[in-house]
């Protein structure tokens, strides 16, 4: 019989995270102008529909299926969650040894990882892509690049970067990072079990967020004289980041540590890395989620606890080995290959089919997204400056 507890918990936090698709779409649409704050969050919402009719026809299979011996791609044999429903009929009857809830569950909780972490990326281009465009690198990179990746990270015993390499990543980091209620799901139920490091990663998701929060405040009045709500909440959102990858490694004393360190890092890549290098991200996707999953991942391979390893190894500061940091590190550098690399092949392909142009008009820039791409205004009332 399934433990009953950690069934309903995994429901619980699945249903959390579904809720962080459509929390982001409110979280950009606040942040966008008024002329693109349908187009912004339409986006998000999209992806719901896109990505989870994609993760049940061939996602799923890609990251989790296949018997294990492929380490950078899962398989074609449960295309369609074909034996879904079948194995769930065996498993009411039979339950699996090591099993506390229905394997079912995870399809649903990780398709929510998936349409989450696809969602972040519309940050980055938000008033800028067109919404065609945007749908369909999306269609190809959550089965080419977030499903092999995935495979890569969590697929088990001889996956490539979670096993040959040995770098952790307890609820992401390496694949992918947004509301902040719906994060203590994206945590709290990645240890896939209602017990002691459940609560230990929620914990750490809290401190985390706060020491991240209170450090952006403290950054942004020695740079510009005053805290300000955006700001604080960048900041928020930089701690829920960092945490990720190693909310159920580390103490709650070292998460306060990561919360501290991560929104000077990300502060800077967003107000000075950004214009140096000249790189569009609107509403700073890359520079919070991006950067703040690579120091959390980092500090991951300091600040382990090594009892509570997946791997033979513990954090630098606990065991005096690197091992461990350099396996953080090099799964870092994976990733930015693979992402990078695929990322951009993606764009190419998706830019030859859309007339050599992923981004819209100069013209429908400055009329708006809302209007261009969608004739619709969230404010058709208010006549004020955007």
């Amino acid at each position: 019989m399934f433990d009953t507890g950690s069934t309903s918990f995994m429901l619980i936090c699945t249903m959390l995270v579904l809720l962080m698709t459509p929390g982001v779409a409110f979280f950009y649409g606040g942040l966008a102008r008024r002329k693109n704050v349908v187009n912004t969050m339409f986006m998000s919402m999209a992806i719901i529909g896109v990505v989870g009719v994609l993760w049940i026809i061939a996602g799923w299979s890609f990251a989790y299926g296949g018997d294990g011996s492929n380490p950078f791609f899962g398989g074609f044999d449960q295309l369609g969650c074909a034996s879904v429903v079948q194995d769930m009929l065996v498993e009411a009857q039979v339950v699996p040894e090591d099993a506390v809830y229905p394997a079912i569950i995870d399809v649903v909780f990780q398709a929510a990882f998936a349409m989450i972490t696809c969602a972040i990326i519309w940050g980055a281009v938000a008033g800028r892509m067109k919404f065609g465009a945007m749908i369909a690198f999306v269609c190809i990179w959550v089965l080419v690049i977030y499903c092999p990746l995935a495979h890569m990270v969590w697929g088990g015993d001889g996956s490539f970067i979670g096993d040959q390499i040995g770098a952790l990543a307890f609820a992401g980091g390496d694949v992918g990072h947004i509301s902040w209620f719906g994060w203590f799901g994206f945590n709290g139920g990645s240890e896939f079990a209602a017990d002691g490091i459940a609560a230990l990663a929620i914990l750490n998701t809290v401190v985390a967020s706060g020491a991240a929060l209170l450090s952006w405040m403290v950054v942004e009045k020695i740079a510009v004289g005053k805290p300000t709500l955006v700001g604080a909440v960048t900041g928020l959102v930089a701690g829920l980041v960092v945490i990720t990858p190693a909310a159920g490694f580390v103490e709650p004393w070292a998460a306060i540590v990561m919360g501290f360190i991560v929104s000077p890092i990300c502060y800077f890549a967003m107000s000075v890395l950004k214009n140096k290098i000249g790189y569009d991200d609107a509403l700073d996707a890359f520079g919070c989620h991006a950067v703040g999953g690579m120091v959390g991942g980092v500090l991951t391979g300091i600040f382990c606890v090594p009892e509570l390893s997946w791997t033979d190894f513990g954090g630098l500061i606990y065991t005096g080995d690197p091992t461990l940091l350099g396996a953080q590190c090099l799964g870092i550098l994976v990733t930015i290959a693979f992402v990078g690399v695929g990322s951009l092949v993606i764009g190419l392909i998706v830019k030859v089919c859309f007339k050599g142009s992923l981004r819209v008009s100069k013209e429908q820039e400055a009329a708006g997204m809302d209007i261009s791409e969608h004739s619709e205004s969230a404010y058709p009332a208010f006549n004020g400056l955007d």
